[in-house]
């Protein structure tokens, strides 16, 4: 049997292709590496007769070389996805660094109180209920202080 003869399976393949996820270009390209692994095989060997059962190709062994192959194609597509987001990461990282140099700067500008509050509720992430164990101060005070900390923040931000 020669790898011309296998052809006839290539929707098959793609089907089985489409089934673990691949796109229909995807399959395409799927298909054809496993016609490519077939042709390097018949190099090899000079033929496919040990693909081969009851004259017709091993439908097993085709099914498990594309299933690999999707395997790896969808891998690859993961790692590039990482690395997109990984990319988009690094830059929000910048961003962050740079927001938070920027309230900084603002919290410099408020008293002390509310620079301790502002900390101690956003970075530390004391609860309110701690805080006001903590400080001495009404849960009320400190919820309607935090609510204006946040305020005063975000319109100096903007």
């Amino acid at each position: 049997m020669k790898v011309k003869d296998v052809y006839q399976y290539r929707g098959k393949m793609q089907d089985i292709a489409k089934y673990f996820g691949a796109t229909e270009q995807e399959a395409e390209d799927i298909a054809q590496e496993a016609f490519l692994k077939l042709y390097k095989i018949q190099q090899k060997e000079g033929n496919l007769n040990r693909l081969e059962y009851n004259n017709k190709i091993n439908m097993v062994y085709l099914f498990n070389m594309v299933r690999n192959i999707t395997i790896s194609v969808h891998r690859k597509r993961i790692e590039t996805q990482e690395l997109t987001a990984h990319d988009i990461s690094i830059s929000d990282d910048f961003d962050k660094r740079e927001r938070l140099a920027e309230v900084k700067e603002i919290l410099s500008t408020m008293p002390p109180f509310y620079r301790m509050l502002y900390e101690a509720y956003y970075n530390d992430d004391i609860s309110l209920r701690k805080l006001s164990k903590e400080t001495n101060v009404s849960l009320t005070t400190l919820y309607y202080a935090i609510k204006y900390i946040k305020k005063y923040v975000s319109e100096r931000l903007a």
